[in-house]
C-alpha cells in the first residue's frame, strides 16, 4: 500500500513565505525547543531508523498534547488501541516494497492483529516548523479523520449502502467466481498474482499466468465446498475491476458481455440454431432482456443435471442390489419422465438424431423433412456463401445433435429404461443393462459442461442485474465517500492543532488566529474545484459560528445532519447552479445550524 504524501500544496507553501506568516513559522520553531514537557500519554509513539533526537520529543511532546486535549472534548476513538510509528525514510524503504519517491511527510493506516497503526514517514531531522505542524496534522487526520470517520458515519443513513464497495453487490463469493472466470479478462496486479501461485512449476510466461489462475478458481470453489465462503481480497479486485468498467459505460460492457456469452454458447448448445437469431437481434438492439432469456435456459438445465446427477447417485448407492429391489423406481420414473416430456413439447430435442433410436412413423417423416425444416427457418442465412448446403444441413444437425437438451433428454431416457426393468421384474443388476452403461457415459460427458453452464448463468443473473440497475454501486458514489471523509479529515486535523493554540495565552494565543487565518485562505482557495474542500469549508464555518467549539461538529459526524447529508449527496447538482458556491457553502453551515443540528 502506498503512503499518501497529503501535501498541502504550493498554495500553502506561498502563504508560509508571505511575509506576515513567514515569522510566524520561524518564532514557533525556536521556540519548541524549550516548550518540551517529558509526560506519558495514553497513544502510544514508536520512532524506527535515525531520527535526531529534538525531532523525537518536538513530535512526542505536540502529538501527545493535542491528543490529550482531544479527549478533553470527548472526541474517543472506538478502538481504544490506536498506535502511531514515525519511520526515517531509510527504515520505511527496508520494511515496505513502496519504492516511489515520497513527499515528506507522509502517513498511512495500517492493521495489526485487528489494530490500526498509523505509519508516518519523516525527514531524519525536521527542519521547520511547518514541517512539525504538517506531521501532527496527518497524524489526526488518520486518527480522528480517517478511523473515527469510519466508526461513525458509515453506520448511519443513508451512507451506510454507499460505503459498500462495489465488490458486495449481493453476490456472493462464488457468484463473483463464476462471473470473473468467464470474462476472462483480469488487471495487471491480478495477473501478476496468477503467475505468483505457479512460481514453483518453473511454467513460461502464458502458460505460468494460465496455471496461476486455474488453481486461483480452482482452491476458491473447494473453499466454498468445505466451509462458508470467505472474503477474498483478489477475487474482489478482479470483479470491482469490471464493475469499474461497467460504470464507464454500461451498455457497451453489457454489449462486450454478451458477445462473451455468444462465443461461449455454442460449447454447449444451449441456444438452438433457429433460436440464434432472436438472440442476436436482442443483442443488436441492445436488449438486455437476452440476458434473462439465457439465464432461464440455463436454469432449467442445470435442474436437470442437478435431477440426473441425484439419479446416478441412487444408482450408485443400490448398484449391488437387483433391479427387482429398486423400491423408489415410481418416483424417479416421474421426474425423469416430466423432464423428457418438457424437452419434447418445447421442441428442443430431435428424437430421429439420438443414436440407435427406434422411431414412429412420423419421427421417421420428420427426419426425411428436416433439410426442409432447415430451409424454412432461414437457417442457410446463418452460413452465407461459405458452404454448400449438404455441409451446411450436416453443421447445423450436428448443432442439435450436440446440445445440452439432447444430452439431458437421451440420459433421462435411458434411466427411465432401467427403471422400467423394475417393473418387468427382471433380476438383472445395472451393469448388465446397456442402457446404464449409455447413462453413465452420457452424465460424465455432461459434468464436463458443467463449469461453462455455472459461468453462463452467474454471467447473465450479474448482467441482468446490472442492466436493471438505475444507478450502479458506482465509482461515483464511493469516490463520494472519499471525498467526504478526507474533507473531515482536513478539517478535524486543522481544527485539533487550532485547539491546542487555543491553549495558550497572551502572545502566544495569537499564533491561533494567524494559524486560523492561513486555513482559512487555504480551503477557500480549492473550494470551487473539489468537494473534500468545500466539505472541509462547511465545517470551518460551523466552527467559526460555534465560536471554535468542536461539539457541533462531532455531534453532526457521530448522529448526523440531514441538512449536511442532503449537501454531500447532491453537491454536484447543487455546485452546477448560477451562484457564488462561497455564499451557497455559508448558507448550508447556517442551515445546519438552525436545523438543530
Amino acid at each position: 500500500m502506498a503512503a499518501d504524501s497529503e501535501s498541502l500544496g504550493d498554495d500553502f507553501l506561498e502563504l508560509r513565505f508571505d511575509p506576515k506568516y513567514k515569522q510566524i513559522f520561524e518564532e514557533q520553531f525556536v521556540e519548541s525547543d524549550t516548550d518540551i514537557i517529558q509526560r506519558d500519554y495514553s497513544i502510544p509513539l514508536e520512532f524506527k531508523g535515525k531520527i535526531d533526537d529534538k525531532t523525537k520529543s518536538i513530535l512526542s511532546n505536540l502529538v501527545g498534547r493535542v491528543f490529550s486535549n482531544a479527549e478533553s472534548q470527548q472526541l474517543y476513538l472506538q478502538n481504544t488501541n490506536p498506535q502511531v510509528i514515525f519511520f526515517s525514510k531509510q527504515a520505511w524503504a527496508k520494511t515496505n516494497d513502496d519504492q516511489n519517491e515520497l513527499n515528506l511527510p507522509a502517513s498511512m493506516i495500517s492493521w495489526q492483529a485487528g489494530y490500526p497503526v498509523i505509519q508516518v514517514i519523516i525527514p531524519n531531522k525536521i527542519e521547520s516548523y511547518e514541517t512539525v505542524i504538517k506531521t501532527v496534522r496527518l497524524v489526526f487526520s488518520k486518527l480522528f479523520g480517517t478511523l473515527y470517520f469510519n466508526e461513525n458515519i458509515l453506520k448511519r443513513k443513508p451512507f451506510k449502502e454507499l460505503s459498500v464497495k462495489k465488490a458486495s453487490f449481493g453476490f456472493d463469493t462464488l457468484e463473483k467466481m463464476y462471473f470473473c472466470r468467464q470474462l476472462d479478462l483480469f488487471p495487471q496486479s491480478a495477473l501478476a498474482a496468477f503467475k505468483h501461485f505457479s512460481s514453483g512449476f518453473k511454467l513460461k510466461k502464458n502458460k505460468a499466468v494460465e496455471f496461476g489462475k486455474n488453481e486461483f478458481f480452482k482452491s476458491i470453489e473447494d473453499e466454498c465446498k468445505t466451509s462458508e465462503a470467505s472474503t477474498n481480497n483478489l477475487l474482489d479486485e478482479c470483479f470491482d475491476f469490471h464493475m469499474d468498467r461497467a460504470n464507464e459505460n454500461r451498455d457497451q460492457f453489457l454489449k462486450e458481455c454478451l458477445d462473451n456469452i455468444f462465443q461461449t454458447t455454442p460449447k454447449i448448445g444451449v441456444i438452438l440454431p433457429h433460436e440464434d437469431k432472436t438472440y442476436r437481434l436482442l443483442h443488436e438492439k441492445n436488449q438486455w432482456s437476452a440476458f434473462d432469456g439465457i439465464a432461464e435456459k440455463l436454469q432449467y438445465v442445470t435442474t436437470c443435471i442437478q435431477d440426473l446427477k441425484d439419479c446416478q447417485q441412487y444408482f450408485a448407492i443400490n448398484q449391488s442390489l437387483r433391479i427387482s429391489d429398486f423400491s423408489e423406481s415410481d418416483y424417479w420414473l416421474g421426474i425423469l419422465n416430466g423432464r423428457i416430456n418438457y424437452l419434447k413439447r418445447k421442441r428442443l430435442v430431435k428424437l430421429f438424431l439420438i443414436e440407435n433410436s427406434i422411431l414412429t412413423p412420423e419421427q421417421k417423416r420428420e427426419q426425411l423433412e428436416f433439410p426442409l425444416w432447415i430451409w424454412r427457418q432461414k437457417l442457410f442465412e446463418n452460413y452465407p456463401g461459405k458452404y454448400k448446403s449438404e455441409k451446411i444441413i450436416q453443421l447445423i444437425s450436428n448443432q442439435y445433435k450436440n446440445s445440452i437438451y439432447q444430452k439431458l433428454f437421451e440420459a433421462a431416457f435411458r434411466a427411465v429404461n432401467c427403471f422400467q426393468a423394475y417393473h418387468k421384474r427382471t433380476d438383472s443388476k445395472l451393469d448388465e443393462i446397456p442402457d446404464f452403461k449409455r447413462f453413465q457415459e452420457l452424465i460424465n460427458g455432461i459434468e464436463i459442461r458443467v463449469p461453462i453452464i455455472k459461468d453462463l448463468l452467474h454471467t447473465c443473473r450479474i448482467c441482468s442485474h446490472l442492466s436493471l440497475e438505475k444507478e450502479v454501486e458506482s465509482a461515483d458514489k464511493e469516490k463520494t465517500m472519499s471525498e467526504y471523509e478526507q474533507g473531515w479529515s482536513y478539517f478535524i486535523s486543522f481544527a485539533l492543532i487550532h485547539q491546542f493554540y487555543l491553549l495558550h495565552t497572551g502572545k502566544q494565543r495569537e499564533k491561533a488566529d494567524k494559524f486560523l487565518e492561513i486555513i482559512k485562505v487555504y480551503i477557500e482557495k480549492r473550494i470551487e474545484n473539489q468537494i473534500r474542500f468545500q466539505i472541509a469549508f462547511l465545517f470551518l464555518q460551523i466552527y467559526l459560528e460555534e465560536k471554535c467549539a468542536l461539539k457541533l461538529p462531532l455531534k453532526i459526524i457521530r448522529e448526523g445532519s440531514e441538512t449536511l447529508d442532503f449537501y454531500v449527496l447532491n453537491h454536484q447538482k447543487i455546485t452546477r447552479q448560477n451562484a457564488d458556491l462561497k455564499e451557497i457553502l455559508t448558507s448550508y453551515a447556517s442551515s445546519i445550524i438552525k436545523s438543530g443540528y
